[in-house]
């Protein structure tokens, strides 16, 4: 990593300890990673991927299986929610998978997913895994506006499935949506004190993607984002960091609360205390005296 001061120094396990652990959340604060090393698990090249599509009107029943399903699921088996607007299509509710382990199990462990009535389309099959990184590319073009907004929850209850509901039906753009992601397995096992990203213990985390074509439009499509997120902080815990950005200092209170953040300050106060990195979700140093926003 190259320091503000021009230092390159290497974070490890052994080496420079404090500062690895703040780069595993930090969000870019303390300088430009320029390699990492990590490990590769062997994948594919064929798993079993894709997604199985429901009408919008079955979302409350699609996401109700889709919070007992993901609890009990294995550790091969990825599997998230999306209410979205493929191309040229009405707004649906659809269950995107990726299951990486042997494919003659696999089928037995995504049978369900294709029973919850009839489907819309399924897509859900063997698959290079290169194709199933490409998914939803389609559906997220480069060109558009994008506002986003996301954070954590506890558990996907019933009040929070209506919230879901109510903003898929009053999107004012068709090309905006919400996927809700699973954070289970390996990552969620990581001791919470680990690393400056502090969420571990949240299973579910949706991220709401505002996206529209006319500047024009960008008021009402950035209040939508907001207001939807608004309606769900009350089932919700902290934010994730990327998408609390334009929060200012609540919004990194809340991406790494009271302790890890006093933590995380000490940290910026020793490799960047004049805050030159700073657009991102911002770690401000106890002394500001360049580059704040």
């Amino acid at each position: 990593m190259v320091t503000a001061d021009g230092r390159f120094l290497t974070a490890s396990a052994k080496e420079n300890q404090d500062l690895f652990w703040g780069l595993r959340g930090g969000s870019g604060n303390f300088g430009v990673v320029t390699s990492f090393d990590y490990q590769l698990h062997a994948v594919g090249p064929t798993i079993l991927g894709g997604m199985v599509v429901y009408p919008v009107a079955k979302a409350k029943e699609v996401l109700r299986f889709y919070r007992e399903f993901s609890k009990a699921a294995p550790d091969e088996l990825t599997i998230y929610a999306g209410i979205l607007n493929p191309p040229d299509s009405e707004t649906v509710i659809a269950l995107i998978c990726c299951y990486c382990g042997p494919l003659d199990k696999g089928a037995a462990v995504v049978r369900p997913i294709k029973s919850i009535g009839s489907p819309l389309q399924d897509v859900l099959g063997p698959m290079p895994y290169a194709a199933q990184q490409s998914l939803t590319d389609a559906g997220f073009p480069a060109g558009s506006y994008y506002y986003t907004k996301g954070g954590f929850l506890a558990d996907l209850t019933d009040q929070a499935i209506e919230v879901f509901e109510e903003y898929a039906a009053t999107k004012p753009s068709p090309l905006s949506g919400v996927v809700v992601q699973t954070v289970c397995g390996a990552a969620s096992r990581v001791d919470s004190k680990a690393t400056a990203f502090p969420h571990r213990r949240f299973p579910y985390a949706p991220v709401i993607v505002s996206q529209w074509l006319d500047a024009a439009d960008s008021d009402k499509n950035v209040a939508w984002a907001r207001d939807f997120w608004r309606a769900l902080e009350p089932f919700a815990s902290g934010a994730y960091v990327h998408t609390a950005d334009t929060e200012g200092h609540a919004g990194t209170q809340r991406a790494y609360g009271e302790e890890k953040l006093a933590r995380l300050t000490a940290l910026k106060d020793r490799y960047d205390p004049e805050n030159v990195f700073h657009r991102n979700t911002n770690i401000k140093p106890t002394r500001t005296t360049g580059g704040a926003r």
